[in-house]
């Protein structure tokens, strides 16, 4: 069964900033109306999914960034956060990823009693925590809610056993993320202070459902080429992923996947094989596939999320083991 489509207590309405519109308020407003005796899971989901909205980012005096330690999991991101207060958890960086998951497990068991209500998930029964406090360095997020469940949310995969959790764009939406892979560090920005220094290298981005989309031109082993919307998939282990008639028309042959700059220069990548994308991923997205944590781990990369924009710059050092994915003119 689908988890994610439009019946699913997982899809929530949402602008193209993956906020609520005000006739959602409204909407969920009747539903607790109606539920008020009975109960009711769909309210509960919905809260959830909206319950960080506005909520600002507090920068500690004079900083306007935090550095953060990577650690590259096969090619995927972790970052620490502190929670309550508390440092040593390592959370999974995933753009694809709504919400903010933490892992159910004996080191967080303590963190079931501030549980504001227990919803079902996919993965198992989840509890809802809120008011948390997670700290990012020099920043400090307040009152934030956070699920805590066997598995992380449709879509999103398992991150590996020693992470806690995974954040993606719920958190994330504030900020300028920079993932610098030559240095080892995940730089967070406060968007009023940041300023690329090449503003014209920029690859123009969308967000839709709290998902980021870049414009791609596809060109498949046979010279055909055309232009396709794909998903940012930084958690996801391969380099490409497609699915429909752009993976029928990259067959065995591979893919070429170019992005273009607003200066017209162009960052493409050699043939991969594509993996095919699961159709959950891609449902009402209007998407032909996702861009994924192994094309990413060549660049270091800038995703200016109010802005919506990308960066990608040449890393200095090439990943071990790793066939180059950057061609930049």
């Amino acid at each position: 069964m689908n988890n994610t489509g439009p019946d699913s207590p997982w899809t929530a309405p949402h602008n193209s900033r993956g906020e609520m519109p005000a006739r959602a308020s409204k909407s969920v407003a009747l539903l607790g109306l109606l539920c008020l005796t009975a109960g009711c899971d769909d309210v509960d989901r919905f809260s959830y999914y909206y319950a960080n909205s506005g909520t600002p980012a507090r920068w500690e005096a004079g900083w306007s960034s935090s550095d953060l330690l990577l650690h590259d999991v096969d090619g995927r991101i972790t970052l620490p956060v502190d929670v309550n207060g508390t440092g040593g958890f390592r959370f999974l960086l995933d753009s694809r990823a709504p919400t903010v998951w933490l892992r159910e497990a004996d080191r967080t068991e303590s963190l079931a009693s501030l549980a504001s209500s227990r919803i079902p998930t996919p993965t198992g029964p989840g509890v809802v925590l809120p008011n948390l406090r997670l700290g990012l360095g020099s920043v400090q997020l307040r009152d934030q809610t956070l699920l805590m469940a066997p598995g992380p949310a449709p879509g999103v995969p398992a991150p590996p056993p020693n992470v806690d959790g995974v954040i993606g764009y719920d958190l994330l939406r504030r900020f300028v993320v920079e993932v610098d892979r030559d240095a080892s560090l995940v730089r967070v920005h406060d968007p009023a202070a940041w300023q690329s220094v090449e503003p014209d290298l920029a690859i123009p981005m969308v967000v839709v459902g709290r998902r980021s989309y870049v414009d791609a031109r596809l060109t498949f082993g046979d010279g055909e080429s055309a232009y396709r919307r794909m998903q940012l998939a930084l958690a996801h282990p391969s380099a490409v992923y497609l699915s429909g008639t752009a993976l029928e028309s990259a067959g065995s042959g591979g893919v070429i996947v170019t992005l273009e700059r607003t200066d017209f220069s162009a960052v493409s990548s050699p043939s991969v094989a594509a993996a095919t994308a699961d159709a959950d991923w891609l449902e009402d997205s209007g998407a032909a596939g996702a861009l994924g944590a192994s094309f990413f781990a060549h660049f270091n990369v800038v995703i200016d999320y109010p802005g919506q924009r990308l960066f990608l710059h040449e890393r200095q050092k090439e990943p071990l083991g790793v066939r180059s994915a950057a061609h930049v003119p």
